[in-house]
């Protein structure tokens, strides 16, 4: 008897769309590496962060950078990731720039994730992205934000453009002030979804988090190799 494929619902694949962007300064932030290294761990954690992310079943996946910047210089992107088309330009925000492009794609939610940021709560994070794919007919506008211990934004999952008042609270990086994103979100009527924490690597203690993350098993490959390397031994062991 021929089968009634009606029976047998499917899931309908949602037009998802991420973004990672590579913050300026990066390997500044990490000099007390030393140059070449902090560029190099720069590198990883990008790596890392597109790995990790290329697990979501997404439309579109991009990765911003001011042009010229030292962590893309030598660092050769996944096939399924690309850069837009257009550069930057670096008078304006590069995170403003970010999120502007990926919700310009149409999609029915879009996540931008600093690429800082290698070890994440990838499951909170992609449960977020399809709430907010599944609006309810009468539901406020909504946003998916990651925060760190600090106060500061690794994620930011939104169907739509919104006032500028919550975007101007947000503090991408490790440090922010929530409070202020908090009023900012009640002043726009924006229904703020915290995901699980995370946190920015960008100073000695937030490494020292990062080495004893990929010690314990998270999933930051280049990263391990990084660390494994004998100056990045070093430099550690006197951190």
């Amino acid at each position: 008897m021929p089968t009634d494929r009606r029976s047998h619902p499917t899931i309908r694949p949602h037009a998802l769309v991420l973004g990672v962007f590579v913050r300026p300064g990066g390997p500044e932030r990490l000099a007390f590496l030393g140059p070449e290294t902090s560029v190099d761990l720069s590198a990883a954690m990008l790596l890392d962060t597109l790995g990790a992310l290329s697990t979501f079943p997404v439309r579109h996946r991009l990765v911003f950078a001011i042009e010229g910047d030292p962590t893309l210089a030598n660092t050769r992107l996944p096939a399924t990731w690309k850069r837009p088309a257009n550069p930057l330009v670096s008078e304006r925000s590069l995170e403003q720039q970010a999120l502007e492009h990926v919700l310009s794609l149409g999609g029915e939610a879009s996540l931008l994730v600093i690429a800082d940021a290698p070890i994440m709560p990838l499951g909170e994070l992609f449960d977020g992205l399809l709430a907010l794919a599944q609006p309810a007919p009468d539901s406020a506008l909504a946003a998916l934000v990651g925060h760190t211990d600090e106060g500061g934004v690794f994620a930011l999952g939104l169907t739509k453009n919104v006032p500028p008042a919550f975007t101007d609270a947000i503090t991408w990086g490790r440090h922010g002030n929530g409070e202020a994103l908090r009023a900012a979100a009640t002043a726009s009527s924006i229904e703020v979804r915290p995901s699980a924490r995370g946190y920015v690597v960008d100073d000695a203690t937030t490494l020292k988090r990062l080495k004893s993350d990929v010690d314990g098993g998270a999933f930051a490959p280049n990263c391990r190799k990084l660390m494994d390397r004998a100056d990045v031994t070093k430099a550690l062991a006197g951190l």
